[in-house]
């Protein structure tokens, strides 16, 4: 009897030891700080106190052991709905506001159609004024892939709002008189200070572990920009031109270019970019910070125009019946293609939000096509009129930049709101022209002379908005 008893004694004290245990300890799983947050990695499952599974989840899941509004007491999962009444069982199945608004499924995970909580009862649902901490919590990125997640996406669809800088001719075009003040200057007719619209679109296909297939097209930008001088008291001849070096050679100008009522310059311009890329990423020792490199092909497009007119007086025949004029439009076509390499850097700041900037280089080779078109109507002594196209093409290696700087604000799973600057700059660019040489011999009758190539550098910047989509 007195063993009997000694071996009860020590079943009911070993059922207490591991009662006591079960009740008291907590989950023993291993866990990895981030500046700020806990999270749990895969460890051993456990049991509440009503003897409900509740496995350990991996870092950054946004389930059971972090509530979707952290102010709840119960995470409101599908196992234990016995403990969630009322709005806990119509929670919505999906992330992020899309996901709260659509979500479908079996009867605790239906949407509720609601935006802000699908079902889980912000101020909306339960139809009382919504809090501002419930307003700041529905606004906050979606955080269910965790402060490590691979910087991802399938497509991208931004507007852009672009400007570019100026080349070709500087300075003063025309003056009211004989060497006279100024009344009229190229700078008046830039095109690329204001900022113009367009689109950029990009996709990405998965080829092979950690690397990618990329696409992209920016542009649609077009600018357009006209300045004009008009001569005072309106009608009268008193305007000239820097062809003829503002009426001093020869004296008194030509017919056509000098001795005008009006002048007037106007510049248009176009962009277009594409790339075809190759990516490989990479992510640092905690997933915080995380890069990748590319090699590709890139390709711009920049076409720039500039025309230059003048208007006088209809006097230049017998009969006085048609006007003297001149106009020189200049078109010109650059197509940049070429090799590309390089790198971007991204910080993972906090779930759902990141930052990154990238940059690269291509060594480019620049078709230029040019077309020289001019008209006059006072070429020879019988004022006859006429005109002359000339074109030519050129080539030439130069080098090709671009930095990008974005910030990604996730939405939901498949949904993340993007912000991006973007600076691109070539050098050796064409840019449209006013010839002097060519046009003194297209107004005075002798050979014309192959206008020359107006070569400078061109940026292009500005920023983009849009969203990308992850399958």
């Amino acid at each position: 009897m007195q063993r009997l008893f000694l071996a009860n004694h020590c079943l009911s004290a070993a059922a207490a030891f591991i009662v006591a245990i079960a009740t008291t300890s907590s989950v023993m799983g291993q866990y990895v700080d981030h500046a700020g947050f806990t999270y749990f990695e895969d460890g051993p499952a456990s049991q509440d106190l009503y003897g409900h599974h509740s496995p350990l989840m991996q870092v950054g899941h946004d389930g059971a052991l972090r509530p979707l509004f952290p102010n709840r007491d119960q995470a409101c999962e599908p196992v234990g709905l016995e403990g969630c009444e009322g709005e806990c069982g119509h929670r919505g199945g999906g992330s992020g506001l899309l996901g709260r608004l659509f979500a479908s499924g079996n009867s605790y995970n239906r949407g509720s159609g609601c935006l802000f909580c699908g079902g889980e009862g912000c101020g909306v649902c339960m139809n009382r004024l919504i809090t501002l901490p419930e307003l700041f919590e529905a606004l906050r990125p979606y955080r269910g892939a965790g402060l490590s997640a691979m910087r991802w996406y399938d497509a991208s669809v931004e507007a852009t709002f672009l400007s570019h800088s100026q080349g070709g001719p500087q300075g003063l075009a025309t003056t009211d008189g004989i060497a006279g003040a100024p009344a009229l200057s190229f700078g008046e007719a830039e095109t690329g200070d204001s900022l113009k619209g367009g689109i950029r679109l990009s996709a990405a296909v998965m080829f092979g572990p950690g690397g990618n297939m990329e696409v992209t097209y920016m542009g649609g930008n077009e600018w357009d920009q006209t300045a004009s001088a008009e001569s005072d008291p309106a009608g009268t001849a008193t305007l000239y031109s820097l062809i003829s070096n503002f009426g001093t050679s020869p004296n008194s100008g030509f017919d056509d270019t000098d001795r005008s009522v009006s002048q007037t310059i106007h510049g248009e311009s176009k962009f277009h970019s594409g790339e075809w890329n190759y990516r490989r990423r990479s992510m640092g020792q905690y997933g915080r910070f995380q890069s990748s490199w590319l090699v590709g092909l890139r390709y711009v497009r920049f076409d720039n125009t500039l025309n230059y007119s003048a208007m006088g007086l209809p006097n230049n025949t017998i009969t006085s019946s048609l006007p003297r004029y001149f106009s020189s439009s200049d078109k010109v076509k650059n197509n940049l293609f070429g090799p590309q390499a390089g790198v971007d850097l991204w910080w993972n700041l906090r779930p759902g939000i990141n930052l990154g900037v990238g940059v690269k280089g291509a060594w480019v080779q620049n078709d230029s096509k040019r077309q020289t078109i001019m008209t006059g109507n006072s070429l020879s002594g019988f004022a006859t009129p006429g005109s002359v196209i000339l074109e030519e093409t050129r080539r030439k290696g130069t080098v090709l930049g671009e930095i990008e700087a974005t910030a990604i604000y996730r939405i939901s799973h498949s949904w993340s709101a993007k912000a991006s600057y973007h600076l691109l700059a070539a050098d050796d660019v064409v840019f449209g022209n006013v010839d002097v040489p060519a046009a003194r011999d297209f107004v005075s009758g002798s050979t014309i002379r192959e206008p020359s190539f107006a070569r400078d550098s061109l940026v292009v910047q500005g920023a983009t908005l849009g969203a990308e989509y992850m399958w």
